[in-house]
């Protein structure tokens, strides 16, 4: 799963260690660091002895991303300061894989931060070696800037390997998406290979869209396992308000996984939230009706990121919300386009500095994708075919001329 680490650059300076307690209570995972030297990013904002004197506010993990140049000159005087993870750019030390090392024997985890300009190939021969890569969606330097969105080009370069837990009705059709963005699909309903599966993935995609008793502990186990190898876990609930069966299993996952994202229709979502539905079997009823709030709660009561499919897509983590007004309404004559939104979303995860980040773009994909096939107003089948090539050739400069997002900040 995709642990939550709020940065302390956007903390109260004059209450730091009051603030570090309240985010070590809240239930972060880790707590972020960002270093910088006025140098390498134009921004300065703390040292060691911040950090030192910062440490015994919690007991989380400090995952310190050294913004600075030169930064081999420092690992020590990090890691004696409190340090876990030692996050360095590429862009900024010379000898890279000795640093990492170097890390690594000191026995703290080693992660590199690539700019959004860096292409990923620049690591192929170090990064079996680290435990962690991060991919700047912004500038680094300054917080609140605008996301940038060749980060989805950034997906073929890193080629994550995405595991489906899926239903059998959809399967080809998760796969085959997964691969025309770039990432690799696998899937498996085997328990005896959950650990060993899970730990080599990048991301895992849960869908309970073919109801099987026999798979029900599965679903929870491979759930676990990527809690246990923090590997970023999506939910996708389908149907859950048609059955008891169905909501079962669903309020079972939700109390025993952490998600990083619960993605469905509008219908779906309206449900796990406590409302009721409009909805036939598995398929969504969507009045248009403004569902924003639903959805910034539902998220907060998740406490994850939650996707809502529909005539606009909604996407929110409490905090933040995104409105995708891109689609097509051929969209939903094609059986398992939220399912494929899902393994969209499974695919950028692991290629995000954060969920939200990863579930937005995911969703677009798929909407701004469907928008275009439907320019020429083809036929369904011919339609279907076009949403696989259009999903395929997305890059940054389709996204910023065709896309179409409003973004809210919730107070």
């Amino acid at each position: 799963m995709v642990k939550i680490a709020p940065s302390i650059l956007s903390a109260n300076f004059a209450e730091l260690g009051r603030e570090v307690e309240r985010l070590s209570n809240a239930g972060a995972d880790f707590i972020h660091i960002d270093v910088m030297d006025g140098q390498f990013v134009p921004n300065i904002s703390f040292g060691m002895p911040i950090i030192k004197a910062i440490r015994n506010k919690s007991d989380k993990v400090f995952d310190v991303h050294l913004m600075i140049e030169n930064p081999s000159k420092y690992i020590d005087d990090f890691i004696d300061a409190g340090a876990d993870i030692i996050t360095i750019h590429y862009e900024s030390e010379k000898h890279l894989d000795r640093t990492i090392e170097y890390i690594k024997a000191k026995g703290k985890k080693a992660a590199v931060a690539l700019n959004p300009a860096t292409p990923v190939h620049l690591l192929k021969n170090i990064i079996a070696n680290l435990d962690m890569v991060l991919i700047m969606t912004v500038n680094p330097g300054f917080g609140g800037q605008k996301f940038i969105e060749y980060t989805i080009d950034k997906v073929k370069e890193v080629n994550p390997l995405v595991l489906h837990y899926t239903n059998n009705v959809t399967i080809t059709d998760c796969a085959n998406t997964t691969l025309s963005i770039g990432a690799s699909p696998l899937m498996s309903f085997s328990y005896e290979e959950v650990e060993d599966i899970v730990k080599i993935s990048n991301s895992v995609v849960i869908n309970i869209g073919t109801m099987n008793s026999e798979l029900l502990d599965l679903y929870v186990l491979a759930g676990k396992a990527a809690n246990k190898y923090n590997k970023p876990v999506i939910l996708d609930p389908v149907g859950v308000f048609a059955t008891n069966a169905r909501t079962e299993i669903t309020n079972r996952l939700l109390n025993e996984v952490k998600f990083d994202v619960v993605r469905g229709n509008i219908s779906e979502i309206q449900f796990l939230g406590g409302l009721n539905v409009k909805g036939k079997g598995v398929d969504s009823f969507d009045d248009g009706a403004d569902s924003s709030e639903i959805v910034i709660e539902v998220a907060k009561k998740l406490e994850c990121v939650v996707v809502a499919s529909g005539k606009i897509d909604l996407i929110s983590d409490g905090n933040t919300l995104y409105k995708i007004q891109n689609g097509s309404a051929k969209l939903k004559y094609i059986t398992g386009t939220g399912c494929m939104s899902t393994s969209l979303i499974g695919s950028l995860l692991p290629c995000a500095d954060k969920a939200i980040e990863g579930a937005v773009i995911g969703t677009l994909a798929m909407s701004l994708s469907g928008e275009l096939a439907d320019k020429e107003n083809p036929p369904i089948g011919t339609y279907k075919t076009l949403l696989y090539d259009n999903l395929f050739s997305l890059s940054k400069d389709v996204l910023e001329k065709y896309a179409r997002i409003e973004i809210e900040q919730i107070n």
